[in-house]
């Protein structure tokens, strides 16, 4: 009894050291600094973000349109990896393109408590669109997903959004050269961002690409625990590549209009088959803006490289929480049974969207 006493006084003891690095909330937009409230703001039509890695100061209060009464936390890891490569994940080794981003979560899949996933499908992709444009004052919307469905609700929040000056970028598409057509990357005003692999066209990349980003083993902030970072493939996070480049210009020129963007954007490409533009490859692929390197972090590349710190800057936060256990088993010996929590996060690849594109 003595024991089981000391050690529940030892963990509080922990927990409140541990508390203020830990707990990290999302804030409203009332608590944010001058600097912040000029920053480019990033819709992520997405799967929500987790700030377990990703800075919670970048990371606004948003919306979930699956269940209106719950959070934006990412329960899928989509939302979360295509956010990281924007924003970065500092104690992964993570830099992001756009850092000084505000990214805005808006929930249209999310998971139930059994972990079967729910879509909102094209109507909540629109009302996230609007929500984007009014209620959140975004100048980027990301969006990694699609649906084959051309609706006129859809081209209508789309067009909606252009006229109000916000930038539209999705993915076209994991589905091969002669995949189907996607929307909403297949409408004339929205940036439609295709993949690379090195220096050719990503064999799982879709035709009809206005423009190109790296998008084989990238490295990104992951929505669960743990001291490495994900290693994603798609067009979902060369799309999240294109929509923090689009964000930086923004930030240089806040009176960019979308066809500014668009012209600047393509300009800035590089030719890899016909020059000028053509069906597989677009304008080109993007690798840099104004002289600097955008390109993301590859799987090969260590961790904290882009740093110079070898160490991950929530090192001591680990150290203390393995200290726990340690103490734990001290003092009340090596526990007789251990309850495995299955991973429910799905693969990387396409995932049917008319939920993600991968």
């Amino acid at each position: 009894m003595k024991r089981t006493r000391v050690l529940s006084i030892f963990m509080i003891i922990c927990c409140l050291l541990l508390l203020p690095a830990a707990v990290l909330p999302v804030r409203a937009e009332a608590d944010l600094g001058l600097e912040e409230r000029t920053s480019v703001r990033i819709a992520f039509i997405d799967s929500g973000i987790s700030t377990k890695h990703i800075d919670s100061s970048r990371v606004l209060q948003g919306a979930n349109y699956i269940f209106p009464e719950s959070d934006t936390e990412d329960r899928v890891g989509h939302g979360t990896a295509t956010a990281g490569l924007v924003l970065g994940a500092p104690d992964l080794g993570v830099t992001g393109v756009c850092q000084s981003a505000l990214a805005v979560p808006l929930v249209v899949v999310d998971t139930y408590p059994s972990g079967s996933v729910k879509n909102g499908g094209p109507k909540a992709l629109c009302e996230a669109i609007y929500d984007a444009v009014d209620r959140f004052d975004c100048r980027v919307i990301n969006i990694s997903l699609c649906t084959t469905e051309d609706s006129a609700e859809l081209r209508a929040a789309v067009e909606y959004a252009e006229a109000h000056g916000v930038i539209l970028v999705a993915a076209v598409g994991n589905d091969g050269e002669d995949g189907k057509t996607y929307y909403p990357a297949a409408y004339e005003t929205v940036i439609a961002v295709g993949s690379t692999s090195g220096d050719e066209v990503a064999l799982f990349s879709q035709s009809g690409a206005d423009i190109l980003a790296e998008g084989v083993d990238l490295l990104t902030a992951s929505n669960r625990n743990g001291a490495l970072p994900e290693v994603v493939s798609g067009t979902s996070y060369s799309c999240a590549l294109i929509s923090g480049v689009c964000a930086r210009m923004l930030a240089t020129d806040p009176k960019r209009t979308p066809e500014d963007v668009r012209k600047d954007l393509y300009s800035e490409a590089k030719d890899l088959l016909e020059p000028g533009f053509d069906k597989r490859s677009g304008w080109g692929v993007i690798t840099s803006y104004q002289g600097e390197l955008i390109l993301a972090q590859k799987s090969d590349t260590p961790a904290a490289a882009s740093t110079g710190d070898t160490t991950p800057k929530g090192w001591w936060i680990a150290l203390a929480v393995a200290l726990v256990g340690m103490a734990a088993t001290m003092l009340m010996g090596t526990p007789k049974k251990c309850v495995v929590v299955a991973d429910l996060r799905p693969a990387t690849g396409t995932v049917p969207f008319d939920t993600f594109v991968g």
